[in-house]
């Protein structure tokens, strides 16, 4: 990885965070969930440090543990802060998690159907909803689908605890031992 890839990855993990931080103080601050400090998360500060963004990286895992998925399900669903990049923030973050928990697979399943009801037409009839249509309404989180991996694509399907998100070129399986 070259010195300006490595700094482009730590600006989009910092752009991440700072996102989700505001999102993730008010929900806790709702459910009185004790979150620790991540002094320059709250500074805002705009161009931290290599350790700042592995402090706010691990700032994020504590509070992925802690927040249950009724409460991320509630306070979505309620908040005024709920915007389509907010739940992209949120779905993606989970999606590129390297080790999952059964928590972030309930997450994930709920983070998918809200971001397509978020972003979906009010109006919409059954009749209208395909796997072309949902993945077209998806793809901005989950990216492209060509049209031979369409037939293919299943979500949150289950079998056996077993969880499978397959779209594009990567799979996503989630167990309840990730």
């Amino acid at each position: 990885m070259t010195a300006t890839s490595q700094l482009s990855g730590l600006a989009a993990e910092w752009h991440t965070a700072r996102l989700l931080f505001p999102i993730y103080s008010a929900l806790a601050r709702e459910f009185v969930i004790d979150l620790p400090a991540c002094s320059d998360l709250e500074a805002g500060v705009e161009a931290p440090p290599q350790e700042s963004v592995e402090m706010a990286k691990q700032w994020l895992r504590e509070v992925d543990e802690r927040i249950q998925v009724h409460q991320l399900r509630q306070f979505l669903q309620t908040t005024p802060l709920t915007t389509q990049e907010v739940l992209q923030t949120i779905l993606v973050h989970h999606l590129q998690k390297e080790k999952r928990s059964a928590s972030d697979r309930d997450k994930i399943d709920f983070l998918l159907v809200q971001f397509f009801s978020h972003c979906a037409p009010s109006g919409l009839d059954d009749g209208d909803v395909d796997l072309e249509y949902v993945a077209q309404v998806l793809e901005p989180a989950l990216g492209a689908v060509d049209s031979a991996m369409q037939g293919q694509i299943f979500l949150a399907r289950r079998h056996g605890g077993l969880y499978s998100f397959q779209l594009h070129d990567a799979a996503c399986l989630l167990s309840p031992d990730a």
